[in-house]
């Protein structure tokens, strides 16, 4: 057979042109959208980012973009830049119709976060880790709002303008003062949603008809606010050590009036029920290799708070199967007063106030953290109350 060695070299040339002038696009018309400087090497087909960051949110923990136009005839590879390897993500998440998302596996290598996929379509959503945004939030209290067990509060307004909804679950028909009281709060730092899925299995059980058959919402009166820094998850901000104040360092400052308003939520119901436990559900920054499965949680060193915490562990142990990994934390945080450390030290008779560090990386299973995983730690860190 005859080779017609010109037309294959035009055509040859023709592809490396296409691909030498072709241009990404990214897509950013949705909330929590995070991107800095972004560049593409057609080329090698690697798209090269950094998360933005400004004076206000100051470290660059959260990015989650979308992008098409690249090519889909080889490896795609996305290289994130940091200024930490604590801020890289292990495992990213992906997605083409920003809706289910998958993790990938991610190395990182001086401050370079590297992960690569063979494309299946031409669109592609990525993430630190597996979004959670205010929107979601609000769609799944709409879906909610009709349970009898379930009361809103929506008179906490954000700086923006946002509501930050407080829900109350308990029995409605026992509204006796003996009722026990716990406070959990979620998202103080905006770029850890994977503590919003912790909070909503917390949520979706003690709404469920397994609580319900219980006594448990008939002894306890639950207070939670799934999303405190409702303004830099919109945003796309990190929220870590954001200024004027880091959410969970401005509990004695008070410059957040978010936090200002939530410890008045507290002294108003901790007169009229027995404030017995405090939960402050937050994640460890995604790079971080604790060889946990949800990292640690809180010790206050005195007792009866210490022992306190013992037996409930034993008592989550024997439901999840596993035991978090106990930090002491003798001491106020770096940085200001944190939100467990403020409940322990004000309200000194709580059996205990704690902060539970949710893991990004790997279960006691060894297998990377998935949505049902933390949906479950969030139903099973509740049962472990019974």
């Amino acid at each position: 057979m005859k080779l017609n060695l010109k037309k294959n070299i035009t055509l040859l040339f023709i592809i490396i042109n296409f691909y030498a002038n072709s241009q990404i696009k990214i897509i950013k018309d949705f909330e929590s959208y995070n991107v800095g400087s972004i560049t593409y090497d057609s080329a090698k087909n690697t798209i090269t980012f950094e998360p933005y960051c400004n004076t206000i949110n100051t470290e660059k923990v959260w990015f989650y973009f979308g992008i098409t136009g690249y090519r889909t005839d080889t490896i795609l590879t996305l290289k994130g830049k940091y200024t930490n390897n604590y801020y890289a993500p292990n495992n990213p998440v992906y997605s083409y119709n920003n809706i289910d998302f998958f993790n990938i596996r991610a190395n990182s290598i001086n401050m370079i976060n590297k992960y690569s996929l063979f494309p299946q379509k031409d669109t592609l959503y990525t993430a630190t880790g597996f979004p959670y945004g205010y929107q979601k939030l609000i769609n799944y209290l709409n879906s909610k709002k009709n349970d009898k067990h379930l009361t809103i509060d929506n008179s906490i307004i954000s700086d923006s303008g946002r509501i930050v909804p407080i829900l109350t679950i308990t029995d409605k028909k026992l509204n006796k003062k003996n009722k026990k009281l716990i406070w959990i709060i979620g998202r103080q730092h905006a770029f850890e949603s994977i503590a919003n899925y912790v909070v909503e299995g917390m949520t979706e059980y003690l709404l469920s008809n397994e609580c319900k058959k219980s006594k448990m919402l008939k002894k306890f009166v639950f207070k939670i606010i799934p999303m405190v820094d409702v303004d830099n998850v919109a945003d796309g901000q990190s929220g870590r050590m954001s200024l004027p104040k880091d959410y969970n360092r401005d509990w004695a400052t008070e410059k957040r009036n978010i936090i200002h308003q939530t410890k008045i939520k507290i002294a108003e119901s901790a007169k009229k029920f027995k404030y017995s436990y405090f939960f402050d559900i937050h994640s460890v920054f995604p790079g971080g290799k604790t060889n946990n499965i949800f990292s640690y949680y809180d010790i206050y060193c005195r007792q009866p708070q210490t022992e306190n915490m013992k037996k409930y562990w034993l008592k989550f142990n024997k439901i999840a199967g596993y035991t978090p990994k106990p930090i002491n934390d003798a001491h106020d945080m770096p940085g200001g007063t944190s939100a467990d450390w403020y409940n322990a030290m004000i309200y000194n008779n709580l059996n205990f106030s704690t902060t539970i560090e949710c893991d990004w990386n790997f279960n006691s299973q060894g297998k990377v953290w998935q949505i049902e995983d933390y949906l479950l730690l969030g139903k099973n860190m509740i049962k472990a109350i019974e």
